[in-house]
């Protein structure tokens, strides 16, 4: 009993990695984690690139999960060049 919950256990722990490993999936368009910063670009995980510009003076400051971006509420954001990518034609689903 104890081999085949330690294989399911194992089991479980490799296919998380796996499936972490995969690149993203074409229907995500826009993934920034924050985690990254590149002077004053956010750094875009999907596969488009659509890396954002800092405006302000937004810290990056540990998070909760990794790290985070910390910003005053007044004067400063990511902003986000169009990108035909970023066209809604169809349902969407956003999450922040």
């Amino acid at each position: 009993m104890k081999i085949i919950f330690l294989a399911f256990t194992l089991f479980l722990v490799f296919s998380t990695v796996v499936f972490s490993a995969n690149e993203p999936e074409d229907s995500l368009i826009l993934y920034m984690s924050f985690d990254t910063v590149d002077g004053k670009q956010t750094i875009d995980h999907s596969k488009y690139g659509n890396h954002g510009e800092l405006r302000g003076d937004p810290k990056h400051v540990k998070g909760k999960f990794g790290k985070a971006l910390l910003f005053n509420g007044e004067d400063e954001y990511v902003e986000i060049p169009h990108h035909e990518s970023l066209n809604v034609d169809m349902a969407v689903t956003v999450m922040a």
